[in-house]
């Protein structure tokens, strides 16, 4: 028995292959063993692998539907945003070069992918409006203030002060403190003064860690020297082994609401006017860095996320079982050896 996996590159939030977020997209034939694809996770060594499978799950016209994994290099994980707009960009604008099988080609009326995850949970992805940008649906989630006064919100703001690197930036710069709602609960959004730099900022990690029961620390604020840009953002998560991502999409379902009604607040607009329509530009401040648009969609409680991505390289795993070891080749356990060609 063998089987072959091509596999794509992608960075994803930029169009430069050496910014935004990278990830791989493997194609299998069919579906495979979870030590399977932490191996193969494990050996491409990249932030995220996702690995699609043809779905038998009926669909309406103009869907395609995907089982989808995520994993790292060390462990599967619940949903990854960024990997499933890199799979979008894999089977939308499938790369000649790819040698995925026929499976995987979409229907010329498919507008919609949808990937189904092991726990049951589906997620949308469309194309986007602007030539190589791809958009994925999330649960919205509203942030909960924990008051500046408070005693929580004080131990907040304490951990703020002292993680922040900035020369002059202590706890009084911190705006605004919330926790995220149903699906979100251990995210801490944290609003900084627009006057603090927030990509200058040299961040301690190690002192995020005392946010708990918080693990993914956010931190934002709406200050940038691009008046396009509507708010900027990092993403800690030190307590979970990722000190800082490059670009954190899932954080945008509680950044988008909160910055979108800042920003009505702010306007004419009658407040009792959901705010589907508005469009905002975002930043993720890592080394990296990212750039995504983001529209809070009021009326169905999501949050639509979008970014650019650049195909960066790819090539194929090829399983067979094998007596001995085979120069060039990965060899597993029980005979089975894995390769892979470019």
């Amino acid at each position: 028995m063998s089987f072959t996996a091509p596999f794509s590159f992608f960075d994803v939030f930029t169009s430069s292959p050496t910014c935004g977020n990278p990830a791989a997209v493997v194609f299998l034939p069919t579906r495979k063993q979870q030590e399977t694809l932490q191996e193969i996770a494990s050996s491409l060594d990249q932030p995220i692998a996702v690995f699609l499978s043809r779905s038998d799950t009926a669909c309406d016209h103009g869907v395609a539907t995907f089982d989808v994994h995520w994993f790292t290099s060390t462990t599967e994980m619940p949903i990854i945003g960024h990997g499933l707009i890199a799979a979008a960009a894999a089977l939308f604008a499938p790369d000649p070069s790819s040698h995925k099988a026929d499976l995987f080609d979409l229907a010329p009326e498919t507008t919609t992918i949808q990937f189904r995850s092991e726990a049951d949970v589906t997620l949308t992805t469309r194309r986007h409006t602007l030539a190589n940008w791809y958009e994925l649906e999330l649960p919205a989630s509203p942030t909960t203030p924990i008051p500046l006064d408070s005693d929580e919100g004080r131990r907040i703001c304490r951990i703020i002060g002292r993680a922040l690197g900035c020369e002059k930036v202590d706890g009084d710069a911190v705006v605004f403190v919330g926790k995220g709602g149903e699906g979100y609960e251990n995210y801490l959004m944290v609003e900084l003064d627009q006057n603090v730099d927030l990509g200058a900022c040299e961040v301690d990690t190690g002192i995020l860690t005392e946010t708990q029961p918080y693990t993914i620390n956010v931190l934002s604020s709406e200050g940038h020297r691009d008046k396009d840009i509507a708010f900027v953002s990092r993403m800690f998560a030190p307590t979970v082994g990722l000190p800082e991502d490059h670009v954190y999409g899932s954080a945008h379902a509680l950044l988008t609401p909160y910055y979108t009604s800042k920003r009505r607040a702010r306007s004419e607009e009658p407040s009792s006017q959901p705010a589907v329509n508005l469009e905002l530009h975002a930043k993720q401040m890592s080394k990296r860095g990212g750039d995504l648009r983001v529209v809070w969609d009021e009326e169905r409680g999501i949050v639509k996320i979008a970014g650019e991505v650049v195909r960066t390289g790819g090539g194929s795993w090829v399983y067979k079982s094998v007596d001995k070891y085979d120069p060039g080749t990965y060899v597993y356990k029980d005979g089975w050896k894995a390769s892979y060609r470019w």
